[in-house]
């Protein structure tokens, strides 16, 4: 009995040994699985569909596979090569684990993979995040609102509210990619996903960056940054300084921007990153215009298109744009403009579309040309309407009013401005409430209204005195010393 025992003890140390290394080796290799996957599937570029959740679930059932071919497979994927673990997973019924890591390489293909299964939500959910991904954005908008959230996993959950969040984010709902992607974090975070939880940080920042938030869009940065070094994925790290890059920019510290965008960029031209380095010398090229350092910015939107990458050269003649329209030369600032929207709207890129064309628009206006100035505007403002952007249209209101101005369309001219602080007054946006209130009280001036030009001088001398801003207050207080006295 005794020895029986012994061996009872003896052999539980065992298994319990085999159990705890076996338990170990799964993590290690899980470990190892997810980073070397990641340093491989995001050098070309951060959008991709990664989730880990599923890459964990793949090397468990590698792990518990019985055979050569499991093994084989388990060991190339802890070095970032898929294609063993893709045929040993389809060959076992295991379409959906083939289609994720497929994902990581070749979404259309993915689509298609993902495509040919039940369309259960969770299916749905990852369709619309590749869809989104490969811009096919109208479908992915309808997968999205055919989704029962209440019937997702919680990782198909937390990547669909993400894929909610960018959408919001793109058309400026920013309440609603807010509570998306804080929902995101959370269940990224209880899912132990630091990679995906680190991007959806990313997007938070960038959300409060565009809300004006700056020290909460830089304390989620931070958050994205520490998870990004604590994994160890340099892409991402990249993806993160130059978000910061661009809050500093926006908060008018430019050394520190500089800075960030050029640690930004050593770490994209050390991972051969050609399409990232683009864009970080259009944002440096961006960053000496605002400066007036145009020289500067020539050489960095030079560096820019050297590397001949579509979306980035768009950005490119969008920048020489502004350089020659900053310089007053508008016919220069037109060409140039309107070879960036030929590209933008090639790359299904609106809201830059919209941007280039404004400026355009701004040029013909400054040339006296009113009619083309009002063309484009009127084209701006119809397509705008018509499709989902982050475009803010008061301006193109705004401006297509002082058009009118100068055509002596003064009905027109009242009308657009009413339209612009209609917007104005639903964002709250008291700079542009200032203007439009000066624009009408010149117009009520023009049609020799002075009641009217009264009433609207007085609002625009109010939103400058909300702003506090003494020289906007100065220049509304003039106007109003300037019109005849009113019983």
């Amino acid at each position: 009995m005794t020895y029986l025992i012994l061996f009872f003890i003896f052999a539980s140390a065992v298994i319990c040994r085999f159990a705890i290394k076996f338990f170990l080796f799964k993590k290690q290799m899980s470990q190892m699985a997810l980073k070397s996957l990641l340093q491989k599937s995001t050098l070309k570029s951060s959008e991709i569909l990664f989730s880990s959740h599923d890459i964990k679930e793949i090397v468990n059932f590698l792990s518990f596979s019985i055979g050569k071919e499991a093994k084989t497979a388990l060991f190339y994927l802890s070095f970032g090569k898929s294609d063993p673990a893709k045929k040993y997973l389809i060959n076992h019924n295991k379409t959906y684990l083939a289609a994720i890591l497929t994902a990581l390489s070749n979404e259309e293909y993915a689509i298609e993979m993902f495509s040919s299964l039940e369309q259960t939500d969770d299916i749905k959910a990852i369709l619309a995040e590749l869809s989104r991904i490969t811009s096919k954005k109208e479908e992915a908008q309808n997968l999205l609102n055919e989704l029962k959230f209440s019937a997702l996993s919680l990782n198909t959950r937390a990547i669909a509210l993400y894929c909610r969040a960018k959408f919001a984010l793109e058309i400026g709902d920013l309440y609603n990619a807010e509570n998306d992607c804080g929902s995101a974090i959370r269940i990224f975070r209880e899912e132990n996903c630091p990679y995906e939880e680190a991007r959806a940080y990313l997007l938070l920042g960038e959300i409060y960056r565009i809300s004006a938030a700056g020290d909460t869009s830089y304390f989620m940065y931070r958050n994205a940054l520490d998870i990004a070094k604590k994994i160890n994925i340099e892409s991402l790290q990249a993806d993160i300084l130059a978000s910061i890059g661009m809050l500093y920019v926006m908060e008018e510290r430019f050394e520190e921007a500089q800075d960030a965008f050029e640690r930004s960029l050593d770490l994209n031209k050390k991972l051969l990153r050609d399409t990232a380095s683009a864009n970080l010398y259009n944002q440096l090229g961006l960053l000496k215009i605002i400066q007036g350092k145009y020289d500067e910015a020539v050489n960095f939107i030079n560096c820019a298109m050297g590397y001949s990458i579509a979306e980035a050269t768009a950005m490119s003649f969008e920048l020489t744009a502004k350089i020659h329209y900053a310089k007053k030369d508008f016919s220069e600032a037109i060409k140039n403009s309107a070879i960036a929207q030929s590209k933008y709207w090639k790359n299904n890129n609106l809201t830059a579309y919209f941007e280039s064309a404004y400026l355009e628009a701004l040029s013909q206006f400054y040339l006296k040309n009113y009619a083309a100035a009002e063309q484009k505007l009127r084209h701006i403002i119809t397509v705008a309407n018509e499709n989902e952007n982050a475009f803010y249209i008061a301006n193109a209101y705004s401006l297509l009013a002082m058009t009118c101005m100068e055509e002596d369309k003064m009905t027109q001219a009242k009308a657009f401005l009413e339209e612009s602080v209609r917007l104005e007054l639903r964002d709250n946006r008291q700079e542009g409430l200032f203007s439009d209130y000066i624009n009408l009280g010149i117009l009520a001036q023009r049609t020799k209204d002075i009641s009217a030009a009264h009433k609207n001088f007085a609002e625009a001398k109010r939103y400058a005195e909300q702003l506090g801003d003494e020289n906007l207050i100065k220049a509304a207080s003039e106007r109003l010393a300037s019109l005849p006295k009113i019983n």
